[in-house]
């Protein structure tokens, strides 16, 4: 099943709860970055982008970003914030995972910037966090202690 919520392309209020850790991490060169957004480390660089369903092997999950990076050409690696860990959820858009499919954590992976699915929904299976409550049909809370690299 596709994701129907579409990927943020602005930046965001970020909604959580008693943030603890964030760290400073180069980002990629001419690309947009938006404030509140999932981000993913990609392997053959290192550099932070915008979470994808990317194959396999081509990126891990880096944290939620804080700061908004501009798309600029300079030949400059400019460097987002993100948090990565700490004592706070995340709100986050679900496609295919509800409330009355869940008993317990549910482990999620990334969709995109700002929608996390099931195991099998998503292309690589790139995991993120886990659901520890469900706010509506659409949106659930995610913790991502332990996930992000």
């Amino acid at each position: 099943m596709a994701i129907t919520a579409a990927p943020v392309t602005a930046d965001q209020h970020i909604v959580c709860r008693n943030v603890v850790h964030r760290v400073g991490a180069k980002a990629t060169d001419n690309t947009t970055l938006y404030s509140g957004t999932l981000k993913c480390r990609t392997v053959s660089s290192g550099l932070i982008v915008e979470a994808t369903d990317v194959a396999a092997g081509t990126a891990t999950f880096a944290g939620v970003g804080v700061t908004h990076v501009s798309a600029v050409n300079d030949g400059t690696t400019p460097v987002v914030e993100l948090l990565q860990s700490g004592d706070f959820l995340l709100k986050v858009n679900t496609s295919t995972v509800t409330d009355a499919g869940v008993s317990g954590f549910v482990e999620v992976y990334l969709a995109d910037n700002n929608s996390v699915d099931v195991a099998g929904q998503t292309v690589a299976d790139n995991p993120c966090g886990y659901i520890v409550e469900f706010v509506d049909a659409s949106h659930a809370w995610v913790r991502i202690d332990g996930f992000a690299l």
